[in-house]
C-alpha cells in the first residue's frame, strides 16, 4: 500500500500561552493515553512499507470518525508532573488550555474526498470528573493520525520538533526520513521520487538548483536541530545526470512504541498521607512505624511530610513515589529530608519562644 505524503505543519498559533516542557510531558502523555484507550483505530507498531489487512480497516476508521477520546488520572499527572503545583486543577487547566491554543495546518481530504487544508488545535475540549478530577479529552482525529504517521508519537521532544523545523521543504524531507531511519541507515531515493514526495512541482528543475536551494537547505536546517544527522552519501548518475541520491541518516530521536499486548508489571502502589504516593502496602507500614511519635493528623506534621515527598521527587526526578528496592530507592532521601524539615520547625519554635 503506497503513502501520500502530506505537508507538514507550517502555521502554529501558539496564543497567549507559552509552550515548554510541562506543556511537552502532558502532550507525549496525550498521545500514549490516546493509543492505549482506541486500540481499534491506533496502528500502535512501527509501520513498515505494508500494512496488513487488519491495519488497513483500522486506518480507514480513524479517516471516518471525527474525533478520539481519552482519559487521564492522576495517577498519570503525577508520573508527568513531580512538583504538587503543577498538579493543581488551575495549573492543569492552564497547561490543557496551551495544548488547546497550539494550532496546526496540514493538507488533507475531507470526509467526501475533497482536498482541503485542515487547521486544527491539539486538543478539541476536555472534561473534568468531578469525583475523581481525572480528564477527559477529546482530540481530533484526522489530526492525531497525521501525527503518528509523522511518527511524533513516539518522540520525546514532539512538540519541539513541530517548532523547530520552519521551513515547510525540511518538514516534508523530515517525515521522508523518519518513516524509513527505523529501519536503515542508508536510504536511497530517486531524484523524481524525491521531487513528487516534497511536491516541487516545476520549482528546482535542474539538480543543482533543487541540491543547492532544497536539498541541502533542508538537510541543514533538520541537522541544526539535533533531531537527526543527515549526510549526502552518493549521488548515483545516469548517463550524465543524477538519477538517484543515497543518504546516510542517524536517527537521534527513539522510537518507543506502545505494546498494545504486552502485560503490565503489576502496580503495588498505595497512598500513604493524603497524596504521598509508596511503592507498597510493606513501606507504607515501616514509615507508619517509624513517625509513630508524630501525630499525623496534624496540619503541621502533614505540612513538614507533604514539603518533604516534594523535595525528594523534584531533587531525584527518577521516581514517582517513595521507593526502597535495590538499586532504586529514594526512602533514604526522603527520612533525611524529613529529620531537617522537623529540625527547622523545632528551630523555628525556639525562637519564636524566646
Amino acid at each position: 500500500m503506497g503513502y501520500e505524503v502530506l505537508a507538514t505543519p507550517n502555521s502554529i498559533a501558539r496564543g497567549r500561552y507559552s509552550i515548554g516542557e510541562k506543556e511537552n510531558n502532558l502532550f507525549l502523555k496525550l498521545m500514549y493515553a490516546i493509543q492505549r484507550d482506541n486500540n481499534e483505530y491506533i496502528i500502535a507498531e512501527n509501520k513498515k512499507s505494508e500494512l496488513s489487512e487488519e491495519d488497513i480497516l483500522k486506518w480507514k476508521k480513524l479517516c471516518e470518525i471525527e474525533t478520539l477520546t481519552c482519559k487521564l488520572t492522576q495517577d498519570d499527572f503525577n508520573e508527568i508532573f513531580k512538583r504538587k503545583n503543577d498538579r493543581t486543577e488551575n495549573s492543569l487547566k492552564d497547561t490543557f488550555s496551551a495544548l488547546s491554543n497550539c494550532t496546526i495546518t496540514f493538507d488533507t481530504v475531507t470526509r467526501d474526498g475533497v482536498r482541503a487544508k485542515m487547521i486544527a488545535s491539539l486538543i478539541s475540549h476536555f472534561y473534568i470528573e468531578k469525583e475523581t478530577g481525572n480528564y477527559q479529552v477529546v482530540v481530533p482525529a484526522k489530526l492525531y493520525k497525521y501525527l503518528f504517521d509523522l511518527g511524533l508519537g513516539h518522540t520525546q521532544n514532539a512538540l519541539q520538533v513541530i517548532y523547530k523545523l520552519k521551513g515547510i521543504y525540511a518538514q516534508r524531507f523530515y517525515i521522508i526520513l523518519r518513516s524509513w531511519s527505523g529501519a536503515k541507515r542508508d536510504i536511497e531515493f530517486s531524484v523524481q521520487e524525491l521531487r513528487d514526495m516534497l511536491q516541487l512541482g516545476d520549482k528546482n528543475k535542474t539538480f543543482n538548483s533543487f541540491e543547492t536551494n532544497i536539498l541541502k537547505r533542508s538537510i541543514d536546517e533538520i541537522n541544526s536541530t539535533g533531531i537527526m544527522e543527515i549526510k549526502i552519501k552518493e549521488k548515483i548518475k545516469k548517463g550524465r545526470s543524477v538519477d538517484r541520491v543515497v543518504f546516510t541518516v542517524k536517527d537521534n530521536e527513539p522510537r518507543n512504541y506502545l505494546k498494545l499486548n504486552e502485560q503490565k508489571v503489576k502496580d503495588e502502589s498505595v497512598i500513604w498521607l493524603d497524596y504521598i504516593k509508596v511503592q507498597n502496602e510493606a513501606l507504607k507500614e515501616r514509615l507508619e512505624l517509624k513517625y509513630n511519635d508524630l501525630d499525623l493528623s496534624s496540619p503541621i506534621v502533614k505540612n513538614i511530610l507533604h514539603k518533604a515527598y516534594d523535595k525528594t521527587l523534584n531533587k531525584d526526578n527518577r521516581f514517582t513515589m517513595i521507593q526502597d528496592l535495590k538499586g532504586k530507592s529514594n526512602f533514604a532521601l526522603f527520612n533525611h529530608i524529613v529529620s531537617g524539615e522537623l529540625l527547622t520547625h523545632e528551630l523555628k519554635m525556639s525562637q519564636d519562644i524566646i
